[in-house]
């Protein structure tokens, strides 16, 4: 059990491309997990992610998918409202999209600037939906990869800019890069990967923009798969 080493929360996911394969039909993957987080007392940070399945993209046709046309938004939203209605009760904050600045710019090729635009448009759908929905909870979300943090955070402030007054609280992910142990591995430590000075530098920017709660949403040094798991 995940409590007898301390753990507080976890932060499991509601992916769009499998809990909605198909229109309207509904898989809740994460059933299981969360009933056994209420039993175990441990909280839950229910990430959001905004992965079209086949059929969504099928209704955008010829409309490019990036950012989000309102027909894909529309269906978005139908799937954030399922998501809410199921598991609000047993969630304690809901995050949108995990690490934008990767899914929603550099993994799809697009510039910079239409990527923070579809963020911001995910993000403000989602957040109408969970609210539409009767949530109360913290929305959370801007949680992107360690590589922002490299360029001072350059997506985050973008996306802060356009909607800082509906993310209740920050939660990037500072890693160290390389952060791999394993032969020929050698992973940054918290001093060698200027943590504190991240941890400041995102502290100032939700100041500037009007000041919520930072958290770190991820964070981890791992065994390389290469590794051995038996291995020294």
């Amino acid at each position: 059990c995940v409590t007898r080493i301390g753990v507080k929360w976890i932060r499991p996911q509601c992916t769009w491309l499998y809990g909605e394969a198909r229109r309207g039909d509904y898989d809740f993957l994460q059933d299981s997990t969360l009933d056994k987080a209420r039993e175990q007392k441990v909280h839950v940070m229910m990430t959001l992610e905004y992965r079209p399945p086949d059929w969504a993209r099928q209704l955008a046709g010829d409309t490019p998918l990036w950012p989000p046309p309102p027909v894909l938004l529309q269906a978005w939203s139908d799937y954030v409202t399922a998501c809410v209605r199921r598991y609000d009760d047993m969630v304690d904050v809901w995050e949108i999209q995990n690490e934008p600045d990767l899914t929603c710019f550099y993994h799809v090729g697009i510039p910079e600037d239409m990527g923070v635009q579809s963020y911001v448009d995910i993000y403000r759908t989602a957040h109408a939906a969970i609210r539409a929905a009767g949530s109360t909870h913290p929305v959370a979300g801007v949680d992107v990869s360690g590589g922002d943090y490299r360029r001072n955070l350059a997506f985050s402030r973008a996306v802060l800019a356009r909607i800082a007054d509906i993310v209740d609280i920050y939660t990037g992910h500072p890693y160290a890069s390389p952060r791999y142990f394993g032969e020929g591995k050698s992973p940054l430590f918290p001093h060698e990967n200027h943590l504190v000075e991240k941890l400041e530098n995102s502290r100032a920017m939700v100041a500037e923009y009007g000041g919520r709660p930072l958290w770190v949403g991820e964070k981890g040094w791992g065994l390389h798969i290469s590794e051995p798991l038996g291995g020294p």
